[in-house]
């Protein structure tokens, strides 16, 4: 069983690091360890074959042809060169798209990958024998195809013999057989079960498999597992207790979002939690072994032990929402806000922060904050502060990086500082808030596509020394813009930048790379405020080659 995991993780590494194209009868390669393998077309299949096992990685098809084709039937064993090869694997996505109506496996094939036949709109059947044994199960495998629509006809469906792919019944308890061990993603998606029993072989509960079970109201995890995935038990708004296992370590974003947890307790080889409790409203409390590695609680919010630049230090990881009310000041220990850490918090209004390195994404996301302060150097990372209706100001002069949608929809946000140095704006981080005026300077700094779209109060823009690319769309409907400045470091402005700002006048400098652009490429008002002289070029070009600027 070793040998077959090792073969398929390289594989595996092998299809993640080469592009295998339809268009190539053979191709041999040398992989690092000088080992031939090959991509090759044998009777409409693409295989990679390599050291006595292949891979179907896709199939050979007609675009002008698009009308069903009959069905196929993969081999156990391929010959090639003399040489025989064990077929163990489907790669992600190998059939995507294909006009077959029916597939046949052999009962070598141990990896099924993600999205293997999805969308392939006359794919009827797929024949997976009861003798296949899977290390790998993946997800949306079937999605979009007619075979899907035949299996959630069935109460249960379970694949070779240890994949239970899908359960769709009412049972008041259901209890995993012994011969399964691996769970599909989605296996018992908006199931009627009111509880279930998990049997000691299972390791991973992944993304999705209990999501919107709005029955189940208890749950054990068994010692096995060690991983709960993305949104495992997502909308099971009747969930009020939740028993870990031992060697639980990883809970993935969501795996207990939107459920009525009202205590959860970590063990010790608990390594990842972020996002796991999203919009657990009822959640009281958060307990942790006595001596935990890593994690430690207040009371009132996770925090989690990490090294940082400036030497060990705290993630706030997650703020319990019932008990995140009014002003927060945060221990001196806390240099990172993690992500979603305050996710949703309805009760909060300032929080106060020192020596910050890092807000992680969606940390105050949907949150009632009128306003943060921090001390230190720190980073916005993408949608930090995404839907913040209540915060009016912001001073951020102390970060040098502003992610993607990082304060989008925060209507009330009028006043923003920025630091000197900021180095990027990312995309659609200011888009829709209340800002009237915005002054940016920079340290070759990026002003994204859309940063600042659809900001219907903006007034004015002065985008000086140290700004450098303004990007697709980054002030796109703001109809009440009446002045943009652009300075002589602004030497890239995308296509459509300034659209639907139809009433504004551009401050330029003659001779600019931006007074060049607007000049030549639009239609907008120009107010000339100097000339870039030849002498100035060249004194600006051996600032910037000793870093004087």
């Amino acid at each position: 069983m070793k040998k077959l995991l090792s073969v398929v993780f390289v594989l595996v590494m092998l299809l993640s690091a080469f592009s295998l194209t339809a268009s190539a009868q053979e191709k041999g390669i040398l992989d690092s360890d000088n080992e031939m393998y090959y991509d090759v077309l044998i009777d409409d299949v693409y295989y990679l074959l390599m050291d006595g096992v292949g891979a179907v990685t896709g199939f050979d098809f007609d675009e002008e042809d698009t009308s069903p084709k009959p069905g196929i039937t993969i081999p156990e064993k391929v010959t090639y060169k003399g040489s025989e090869f064990s077929i163990i694997m489907v790669y992600d996505m190998a059939f995507m798209e294909c006009d077959y109506t029916s597939v046949t496996l052999p009962s070598t094939i141990a990896y099924l990958g993600d999205g293997a036949f999805m969308s392939s709109p006359y794919l009827e059947n797929v024949v997976i024998p009861t003798t296949c044994q899977f290390e790998y199960f993946g997800a949306e495998v079937f999605m979009g195809t007619p075979f899907e629509a035949e299996i959630y006809s069935k109460d249960e469906t379970i694949f070779g013999k240890n994949v239970l792919f899908s359960y769709i019944g009412n049972a008041n308890k259901y209890v995993i057989s012994e011969n399964i061990d691996i769970i599909a993603p989605k296996a018992f998606f908006m199931s009627g079960i009111k509880n279930v029993v998990f049997n000691n072989n299972i390791k991973e509960i992944p993304a999705c498999a209990f999501a919107s079970c709005r029955n189940l109201t208890e749950v054990t995890i068994p010692d096995s597992v060690e991983t709960i995935g993305q949104g495992a038990f997502k909308d099971c708004t009747n969930l009020t207790k939740v028993n870990l296992g031992a060697n639980v370590s990883d809970l993935q974003l969501d795996c207990f979002a939107n459920t009525k947890l009202k205590t959860i307790h970590l063990g010790q080889n608990v390594l990842y939690v972020s996002g796991a409790f999203r919009d657990c409203k009822t959640l009281e409390s958060i307990t942790v072994d006595s001596g935990h590695s890593l994690f430690v609680t207040d009371g009132k919010a996770l925090y989690k032990r990490t090294e940082f630049s400036s030497g060990e230090g705290l993630i706030l990881e997650y703020f319990i929402p019932s008990k995140a009310q009014g002003n927060i000041s945060l221990n001196s220990d806390v240099k990172a806000i993690g992500a979603y850490a305050f996710y949703g918090c309805k009760g909060i209004k300032e929080v106060a922060a020192n020596k910050l390195e890092y807000i992680d994404v969606f940390a105050f996301a949907n949150s009632s904050i009128t306003k943060f302060t921090a001390n230190g150097e720190y980073y916005i990372f993408e949608s930090a502060f995404t839907n913040c209706r209540s915060l009016q100001s912001i001073n951020l002069e102390n970060v040098y990086y502003i992610d993607t949608a990082a304060f989008e929809n925060c209507t009330s946000l009028k006043n923003v500082t920025f630091s000197e140095d900021v180095s990027n704006i990312g995309a659609k981080a200011f888009a829709n808030t209340g800002l009237t005026e915005v002054v940016i300077y920079g340290d070759d700094c990026d002003v994204c596509e859309g940063a600042f779209k659809n900001c219907a109060n903006l007034q004015s823009v002065r985008l000086e020394e140290g700004v450098s690319y303004v990007g697709m769309n980054a002030f796109l409907d703001c109809p009440e813009l009446e002045t943009i400045y652009l300075s002589k470091t602004v030497n890239y402005i995308e296509e459509n930048a300034f659209n639907g700002c139809d009433n504004v006048t551009f401050q330029l400098t003659k001779g600019t790379t931006a007074y060049d652009y607007i000049n030549d490429n639009t239609d907008f008002n120009i107010e000339v405020v100097g000339k870039y002289s030849f002498w100035q070029r060249i004194i600006d070009f051996f600032r910037m080659l000793f870093g004087l600027i």
